[in-house]
């Protein structure tokens, strides 16, 4: 009987933090944060989570810094907001009141 297993993560981007400048590619832009799970594998199908982790990645060059599960959820928030803000082409007052209402600022 064959069997086919593997280690994988699945890397999900859950939205635009800060604006940084990258210590890398010296690029200043919205870093993205991203949530990495790797999974157990059999025949290429996800079975089993192992773990998981977070990190916020230049969207240029792909420079990774790698965040606490407990910083991840502080900058969850922040994340969501800016997302719906570039969704939903808030101004720069409506932005404003959101970061405020959030708590963020």
């Amino acid at each position: 009987m064959l069997f086919i297993a593997g280690y994988h993560p699945i890397v999900k981007d859950l939205g635009p933090t800060k604006e940084r400048t990258c210590p890398h590619c010296h690029n200043r832009r919205f870093w993205l944060l991203q949530r990495r799970r790797y999974y157990l594998s059999l025949f290429f199908i996800p079975v089993l989570p192992l773990r998981t982790r977070y990190g916020e990645r230049c969207p240029i060059c792909g420079y990774e810094e790698p965040l606490s599960a407990e910083q991840a959820r502080h900058r969850q928030q922040e994340a969501e907001l800016n997302r719906r803000a570039v969704t939903e082409n808030w101004n720069e007052e409506r932005y404003a009141a959101e970061r405020r209402r959030a708590g963020l600022d």
